[in-house]
């Protein structure tokens, strides 16, 4: 075994052994309402390929936007709602038997979503709730044939079911455990506190989660009342000395910390349905068409989602969901599944991964008919780093797969590679359900 792996093995061991088990703690949300608003610019690299068919296809993209989060937990009640306006370019270049077409698409976009969760009573039984809308006008511009098309398209769903199971967030804890490490390193630990008197400290902080997320004069009395607690329990001896007080501003509020930890089960009737209209002008005999298509669904779902922490620096997070299509002529079987981890690195540096795959099945009920398969996946990893409190720049790089069940208007299978570059300003970067996973957009 070389030295590299050696190594390796005994930093994994040295971090899981000083660990605490984070779903030991259950805090109590009273009720906890946090609002956040945010802006964002991404910018992506695509190129795709088919040799049976012999077509290239290469994009490149640029995406600014801000969105609007609210958040409310209790013990009975979860309630999220946010608003996300976006404008895209996209430049694309399609090569097909010799012939080249050069398009550029602006879209602006328009995401609502809502999730409601009530929990009937004490009890881990639910009643859920959950909408969303996304869509807006766009706008194709083919300039090497001087044709243009202006559209507006949009799709929406609804979901209403029952389910079983909660989730815990231990980010009091998470930031106790850091809190206590900064003591440790500065030399005012007068004691190494214990499991028990690191819960009571999470408690603390979690109680006084209004003053600890306040970054300005109001934050002195959340650190006077912390010096107190702190000087009560033994755990130092004398007031904080200012540097120790500037570095807890430092490190305990960088992101968020979110240490999610339950599943749940949920079943119920998702309806779905997607429209658009679009005006296909062609300069060249001066005519226009106009295409209209549509479509909506009623499907029986089951879904279940699982997140977990192990120690103070991985999070993972998996989501399975069924969904049945009933049709005239075919039965159609979806499965999505998703799954994601992230490894905090250092106090701002965070490494991200996750899959995303859905095997869909057709399954015709007409005599004589052929079942079809198909799948799509995608692989993507990345890191973030904090450049303040809350902005981060994130790279990630990844690729996706796609084959449609065979038909008349199916694609030739195709896969695809791309990087994508973020700058985000905001606090909600805790790793919570699984990026990209069972409503992707």
């Amino acid at each position: 075994m070389s030295r590299v792996t050696l190594l390796a093995v005994g930093l994994a061991l040295v971090s899981v052994a000083g660990a605490v088990d984070l779903t030991s703690f259950r805090p109590s949300y009273a009720r906890v309402t946090t609002s956040d608003f945010y802006v964002s610019a991404s910018s992506d690299i695509n190129s795709r390929s088919s040799p049976d068919s012999g077509w290239q296809w290469s994009e490149i993209g640029l995406a600014p936007g801000w969105s609007w989060f609210t958040q409310v937990k209790s013990d009975t009640v979860e309630l999220t709602c946010s608003e996300y306006l976006g404008f895209r370019w996209r430049g694309s270049h399609y090569v097909r038997e010799n012939a080249e077409d050069v398009f550029d698409y602006l879209e602006l976009s328009e995401a609502l979503e809502l999730d409601w969760y009530q929990y009937i009573g004490r009890s881990d039984f639910l009643l859920g709730l959950t909408g969303d809308f996304f869509g807006g006008p766009s706008l194709l511009s083919d300039s090497r044939h001087g044709r243009m098309s202006k559209g507006i398209s949009g799709d929406a769903g609804l979901e209403v079911g029952a389910g079983y199971g909660h989730f815990r967030d231990a980010w009091p804890l998470a930031k106790a455990v850091r809190l206590t490490g900064i003591l440790r390193d500065n030399g005012v630990l007068a004691h190494e506190p214990s499991s028990s008197e690191l819960l009571e400290i999470a408690d603390f902080i979690s109680r006084s989660w209004k003053l600890f997320y306040i970054h300005d004069r109001t934050a002195r009395f959340y650190y006077d009342s912390l010096e107190t607690y702190l000087l009560k329990t033994g755990t130092i001896t004398g007031p904080l000395p200012a540097y120790v007080l500037m570095r807890l501003d430092d490190r305990l509020m960088v992101g968020s910390d979110g240490r999610e930890f339950g599943s749940r089960v949920f079943a119920g009737v998702s309806a779905s349905g997607y429209g658009e209209v679009h005006y296909r002008q062609d300069s060249r005999n001066d005519t226009m068409y106009l295409d209209r298509y549509g479509y909506w669904f009623l499907d029986p779902f089951i879904a279940y989602r699982l997140a977990r922490p192990f120690g103070l620096r991985w999070t993972t997070g998996a989501e399975l969901r069924y969904e049945l299509g009933l049709g005239d002529e075919a039965w159609r079987h979806s499965l999505h599944v998703a799954f994601g981890g992230a490894y905090q690195i250092s106090n701002r540096l965070l490494a991200q991964a996750w899959l995303n795959a859905s095997p869909t099945f057709c399954h015709n009920i007409k005599p004589f008919a052929n079942s079809a398969l198909g799948v799509s996946a995608s692989l993507s990893a990345g890191l973030g780093y904090y450049l303040t409190d809350r902005l981060r720049l994130s790279v990630s790089a990844g690729g996706d797969y796609r084959r449609d069940p065979p038909s008349e208007e199916s694609w030739p299978p195709a896969a695809s590679l791309f990087f994508q570059l973020s700058l985000d300003a905001g606090p909600e970067w805790s790793f919570g359900s699984v990026p990209g996973g069972l409503r992707p957009r």
